[in-house]
């Protein structure tokens, strides 16, 4: 037994053949019913269990060098389902942590590259709530290395200052790039050269569509 988190939103421990999730925080109770959406879970109680063998933080995943296409398909379609239920509800995270985002393994299999496995995003940060397609920031934001922002976010000068909710896809696809490409780099000159491994597929379009300029423009479309 081995717990994964311990704060004041969540408790996750990493059991034989299960992962046990407690939720400590009683407010955010749609951010966490968006977890269990992720995860398949009907179970309305505050704490529940799937079946799962193994959970880790995105970022340590990464440094383990072994995220594949598949991985990068699935981080992708979890966290929009998520980002999706949340905006459904009128809130937008409108930048994702990296520490806050887990890989869970449901089963192992003999071919890792077919594992059974999930993305979700974990702990709730940078968020607001949405209304008419926009979020209010009404103070300086202080962003980490760790968080992946929108253009319109980074020009932040004057306050209260509004942005389309629609800043949460573009975070989204900067951390799919990443995982590709190793970079933050988004650049549009630089991105065939960065997305080079999964150019011309459907998750190349994919980050494409969410790193429009033009808030507007952008989709979590993936085909």
């Amino acid at each position: 037994m081995a717990k994964i988190i311990d704060n004041s939103q969540l408790e996750v421990t990493k059991l034989k053949k299960s992962i046990k999730f407690i939720i400590k925080d009683k407010k955010n109770k749609t951010f966490y019913n968006s977890i269990k959406d992720v995860l398949n879970v009907s179970k309305k109680d505050n704490t529940f269990s799937i079946e799962g063998v193994d959970i880790i933080g995105l970022n340590d995943k990464l440094k383990s060098g072994n995220l594949n296409y598949i991985n990068y398909k699935n981080l992708f379609l979890n966290l929009k389902k998520q980002l999706e239920f949340l905006i459904h509800k009128g809130i937008c995270i409108y930048s994702i942590d990296i520490r806050d985002v887990y890989y869970i393994e449901i089963k192992k299999n003999k071919d890792n590259y077919l594992s059974e496995h999930y993305f979700a995003i974990l702990k709730l940060n940078n968020y607001e709530k949405i209304e008419d397609n926009m979020i209010t920031i009404s103070k300086p934001l202080n962003f980490s290395e760790f968080d992946f922002i929108s253009p319109e976010l980074k020009k932040q000068k004057k306050f209260p200052m509004s942005v389309n909710y629609k800043t949460s896809y573009y975070s989204l696809g900067k951390l799919i790039h990443f995982c590709v490409s190793n970079s933050k780099n988004v650049a549009i000159k630089n991105q065939k050269k960065m997305l080079e491994s999964v150019k011309e597929t459907p998750i190349y379009w994919t980050i494409l569509r969410c790193l429009e300029i033009n808030p507007e423009n952008r989709t979590l479309l993936y085909i």
